[in-house]
């Protein structure tokens, strides 16, 4: 069984900016994320996933924010170049 990989994006945003925070939450809500906890979100990866988050990273960056994103998989299963 091959297991699929993830994109975790996680985000920090000035308080002070709360409409950037609704901007990424209704994007990441709506590519089907699950919110691990606030300014956490966990996708499976994809290309249409990917380009999302990092978009949505830019914004958080001219926002003011910081925003890793990360592939990550089970642990021994390779992610795909």
């Amino acid at each position: 069984m091959s297991a699929k990989p993830w994109l975790l994006l996680i985000l920090t945003l000035p308080a002070q900016s709360a409409t950037p925070r609704m901007r990424v939450w209704r994007v990441v809500k709506a590519l089907g994320a699950a919110v691990l906890r606030d300014g956490v979100y966990l996708l499976p990866r994809s290309t249409a996933t990917t380009d999302a988050l990092r978009h949505q990273a830019d914004e958080v960056t001219e926002a003011g924010g910081g925003r890793p994103a990360v592939a990550c998989g089970l642990i021994g299963s390779p992610l795909p170049g």
